[in-house]
This record gives C-alpha cells, sequence and structure tokens, in this order.
C-alpha cells in the first residue's frame, strides 16, 4: 500500500466514528465519578475517575488528528523495507 495524505485522511475519517463513539461511552460512565469527586467516600475513585477521563480525550485527539500526520511525514523512513 502507498502511504500519503489521501491514505492518512482516508483512515482517520473510518475511524473517527468509533473512536469517537468508544471515547463518549466511557467518558459518559465516568463523568458521575469525576462530578462527585469531592464527596465522602470518593477520595479514590474520583481522583482516578478525572485522570482516565483526560487521558481518554487526550489519546482520542492524538489518535485522530496528530498521529496520521506525524505517519505522513515520517514517510517511508518507519518502512525501509517495504516497497511502494
Amino acid at each position: 500500500m502507498i502511504w500519503g495524505m489521501d491514505a492518512a485522511i482516508r483512515g482517520a475519517t473510518e475511524r473517527l466514528v468509533p473512536i469517537f463513539m468508544t471515547a463518549l461511552v466511557t467518558a459518559l460512565g465516568l463523568l458521575p465519578l469525576v462530578v462527585q469527586s469531592g464527596e465522602p467516600g470518593n477520595e479514590i475513585e474520583g481522583p482516578m475517575a478525572t485522570v482516565i477521563l483526560v487521558g481518554l480525550i487526550t489519546s482520542t485527539l492524538l489518535n485522530l488528528f496528530v498521529l496520521p500526520p506525524w505517519r505522513c511525514a515520517m514517510g517511508d523512513s518507519l518502512n525501509p523495507g517495504e516497497v511502494s
């Protein structure tokens, strides 16, 4: 497969809905823990849910908007034995 900007855009577009659906469902599940993080009894779960939620948002954005252009910029240097 020839790698280029078209392939990066196609891959990011095809993965957009599944990635957003997974991130949204997980974020909605963690939201009650994040909102109640200051309540008694949530001393451990609240901050942990906050860290997981921020990590989820960060990884989603990196996976959709940073990784495809980075891979295009690296070009063939990542696959030196592959013939295009």
